[in-house]
């Protein structure tokens, strides 16, 4: 019969365990942090997790092996366990700033879902080709610091297409075959000439 750590069992005769690690992977529930005489030295292992009432905290043994030829004992420390908070548990902190990433390019979060201020430090560089980009709000304010190139949008040519100074509109210049015209479209030959579009195509 499978064992499973932690498995309570009714014996009735003799047991006879075989080939079996009773603490690998073990929890224990210690009252205090100083609470390490109830804990038999040999019955720590590396990795090992233990919590900690009186401090309501998750600590992993971490093995540091000091053995001595006449007692060969093993000296242990109880280190910081990083546990993933459930949402409205507590705060996600890193123990370092501006160390730690969310994520990587292989291995990715999904969705993420914000109801508040997101706050970044350096500019939001969006860079997935053949993706589309959705805003949805009921108004937008957008402030730029700089005196010119406030907002500029370019093609996939990465040409100018749209720029806004301060309180100037900048359109590219066209070069080649005018583009289609649109009705109320507005371009730039580049050559001092400015198209109004409606059905026809200018000429």
């Amino acid at each position: 019969m499978a064992l499973n750590f932690g498995q309570s069992l009714g014996v009735t005769g003799n047991i006879k365990l075989t080939d079996i690690d009773l603490v690998s992977g073990g929890y224990r529930t210690l009252s205090t942090t100083a609470d390490t005489g109830s804990i038999p030295i040999n019955r720590l292992e590396d990795g090992q997790v233990f919590y900690i009432q009186d401090s309501d905290e998750l600590f992993k043994v971490s093995e540091s092996l000091a053995d001595n030829e006449i007692t060969f004992e093993n000296s242990y420390t109880f280190l910081p366990f990083s546990w993933p908070a459930s949402a409205g548990a507590a705060s996600n902190i890193p123990a370092e700033d501006n160390v730690f990433n969310l994520g990587s390019e292989a291995k990715s979060w999904k969705d993420l879902h914000v109801d508040g201020t997101i706050n970044m430090g350096t500019g939001i560089d969006f860079n997935r080709n053949s993706s589309q980009l959705s805003v949805t709000g009921s108004s937008f304010n957008f402030k730029s610091t700089d005196s010119s190139d406030l907002f500029t949008i370019y093609n996939n040519s990465d040409e100018l297409s749209v720029q806004f100074d301060d309180k100037v509109l900048v359109l590219g210049s066209t070069t080649g075959t005018p583009p289609t015209a649109v009705a109320g479209g507005l371009f730039y030959s580049g050559s001092d000439e400015w198209f109004l579009g409606y059905e026809n195509s200018p000429t």
